[in-house]
């Protein structure tokens, strides 16, 4: 069986801290989001930021897993 490369295991690790990251930064925009739903610009800004980091994320777990299988 095909192990990680030195690559690989830097990038493993790095995606580790990036989707922990990320899914602090969605939950504080999805708090953003709740607190400010009055306020149309703060909504429209805190929405398109969450969709951006909601895609990031996605790729960041894909990614994650496929190199988790090889680990």
């Amino acid at each position: 069986p095909r192990r990680l490369s030195y690559k690989e295991r830097r990038e493993f690790e790095e995606l580790e801290k990036r989707i922990e990251f990320a899914e602090k930064k969605k939950t504080e925009l999805e708090r953003q989001l709740a607190l400010a739903s009055s306020d149309f610009v703060a909504v429209e800004a805190a929405y398109i930021e969450l969709q951006s980091v909601n895609q990031q994320l996605e790729k960041d777990i894909d990614r994650w897993a496929t190199l988790a299988e090889l680990a």
